[in-house]
């Protein structure tokens, strides 16, 4: 206030002829348009035209192995140098992420993270925060009344069973900036971007109202256009005033819940202790996508081969878990209150899987 002020006084003293709706020290005009961000520097841009550095237009990239301007020379993907295992890989370093269970015949396990440590494995993941605001999503387009954060108090590691470490994101009630609920987003980076392949997650899910956990899939780069033109795949998604009910969708330009004729794909499957550890499955090929709970498939969607309208899913897609608190859908459009009182509620997760189908 100040530094305009002062600016005000030498407009009027030195006779300039700039008008004081031109002064724009931080690009006001960028913050107050829909889905731009500024940058450290001042520039605006749509923040996938953010490099690594999260710099506007910036030239990093990040290798896949996570690493901002990195040359892949710290990947460790298999992570199992145990020759027992399913997974050994004799070039891994560690045996972080060491499978024991037999893997399925016809299948070839190709990423993942048994989340047996103590600390998110950066190389595989990366944190979303906030609202929704960074990524032009105001309450992350659904109404949701969380913020995503990175602290312990939302993502943890923690004992699930007998030799068994999980993946804990929980959500909190408490006051964080504008929100009312904390809770933590993830999505998978380098080798975890794939096209086609299985995915399983093996999870326990929360079971109180207003809560809404999902495992799903968005593009690495949108070539076909903004949602839903580039698809989503939503490998599983649970809402607590619907418990037990379990759901897997797809959405593109032809079926997504906002169309005037409100077409959408989606299969259910109900009855589900979603409180014990189940595996939530997609098979995906050029052909279909499938959905199963415990290797029982319960819904398919065919490619119909009339173009990218309805089959935008031939790109790389990559993972996002995260669990939301209210929305639209999660409160049945505000007919099912949140149960505040019964905070926190946590996501348990064992395990993600990606495997391809070998021929």
């Amino acid at each position: 206030m100040y530094l305009f002020a002062l600016y005000c006084l030498l407009v009027f003293f030195i006779g300039c002829e700039t008008s004081v709706d031109d002064y724009n020290p931080l690009n006001f005009s960028c913050l107050e348009s829909p889905g731009l961000v500024l940058d450290l520097t001042g520039t605006c841009c749509l923040p996938e035209e953010r490099d690594c550095t999260n710099i506007c237009f910036g030239t990093k990239q990040a290798d896949n192995c996570n690493v901002c301007g990195g040359n892949n020379s710290s990947c460790d993907i298999a992570g199992c140098n145990d020759p027992l295992a399913q997974n050994y890989d004799d070039g891994s370093t560690s045996n972080h992420n060491c499978i024991y269970d037999q893997i399925d015949d016809g299948w070839k396990w190709v990423w993942g993270d048994e989340f047996n440590t103590d600390i998110l494995d950066a190389t595989k993941w990366e944190h979303q925060f906030g609202t929704g605001t960074d990524y032009g999503l105001y309450l992350w387009g659904n109404n949701e009344d969380q913020y995503y954060t990175d602290t312990p108090n939302n993502i943890h590691f923690d004992s699930c069973g007998s030799d068994k470490y999980c993946l804990i994101i929980a959500a909190q009630r408490e006051t964080y900036f504008e929100s009312e609920y904390t809770s933590a987003r993830i999505r998978s980076v380098g080798s975890g971007i794939r096209t086609y392949g299985r995915v399983d997650i093996r999870a326990k899910l929360p079971l109180s109202d207003g809560t809404w956990p999902a495992f799903w899939m968005l593009p690495e780069k949108s070539v076909y256009g903004g949602w839903p033109a580039s698809g989503e795949i939503d490998i599983m998604e649970h809402i607590g005033c619907d418990a037990g009910t379990i759901h897997g969708s797809i959405h593109c330009n032809n079926y997504n819940h906002q169309n005037e004729n409100g077409i959408q794909k989606t299969g259910s499957k109900d009855n589900i202790n979603i409180q014990d550890f189940n595996v939530y499955r997609i098979d995906w090929d050029a052909q279909s996508i499938k959905w199963y709970i415990n290797d029982i498939l319960y819904y398919q969607y065919d490619n119909d081969t009339t173009g990218i309208d309805s089959w935008p899913f031939n790109q790389d897609f990559y993972l996002i878990i995260n669990l939301a608190i209210g929305g639209v859908w999660g409160t049945l459009d505000g007919t099912c209150p949140i149960d505040y009182g019964s905070f926190p509620q946590s996501i348990q997760i064992d395990y993600v899987r990606f495997f391809e189908k070998i021929d």
